[in-house]
C-alpha cells in the first residue's frame, strides 16, 4: 500500500505570452477573462485533481473545462504559453522557472490550492526516507499511514 506525505501547498496563477493584452494587466485576472481565451492544459488521467481545482477557481464544473492544447510536462506547457500559443492556469511554484516570454498573474478571487505529495510505498526504502525527511524537515503527517487512519 502507498502512503501520501503532503509537501507543501500553493496557489493557482495563469501564464500568459508576454505579447498577449491580459499580460499588461497588473491586477488579478478575472475568470471570466480566462475563460474566454484557449488554454493548455493536462490530460485528465495525468492531473484529474489538479483540473477539479482550475475548474473550480475559474468558476464553472469540471466537465465545462476545455483545453485546446494537452501537455504532460509542465515545462512544456509553459514553453507553449512562452510560444504565444495560448494561455495556462498553472500551480504558483511555475512562476521560478522565470521565463522571459511570459508574464504570470494571479486570479481574480481565486481562493483554491494545489497540494504536491511525496507517494511512496507504506515500508520506504532508506534513500526514499532521507528524501522525505528533507523535503518536509522532519515533520510527517502521512496521509494512508496506520496511525493516521482513524
Amino acid at each position: 500500500s502507498l502512503v501520501a506525505i503532503p509537501l507543501w501547498d500553493e496557489a493557482l496563477s495563469v501564464c500568459l505570452p508576454c505579447t498577449h493584452p491580459l499580460s499588461r494587466q497588473q491586477s488579478p485576472i478575472p475568470p471570466e477573462a480566462i475563460l474566454n481565451e484557449a488554454m493548455v492544459g493536462f490530460p485528465s488521467e495525468r492531473a484529474p485533481g489538479l483540473q477539479k481545482r482550475i475548474a473550480r477557481a475559474l468558476g464553472i464544473e469540471l466537465d465545462a473545462l476545455r483545453f485546446e492544447q494537452l501537455a504532460v510536462q509542465m515545462q512544456t506547457v509553459i514553453g507553449l504559453v512562452a510560444a504565444g500559443y495560448r494561455l495556462s492556469v498553472v500551480p504558483a511554484s511555475m512562476r521560478n522557472l522565470e521565463r522571459q516570454e511570459v508574464v504570470y498573474r494571479d486570479i481574480a478571487g481565486c481562493t483554491e490550492r494545489v497540494w504536491t505529495y511525496l507517494l511512496r510505498p507504506l515500508e520506504a526504502v532508506p534513500a526514499v526516507t532521507h528524501l522525505e525527511r528533507s523535503l518536509t524537515g522532519g515533520a510527517v503527517d502521512a496521509v494512508g499511514a496506520p496511525e493516521s487512519r482513524g
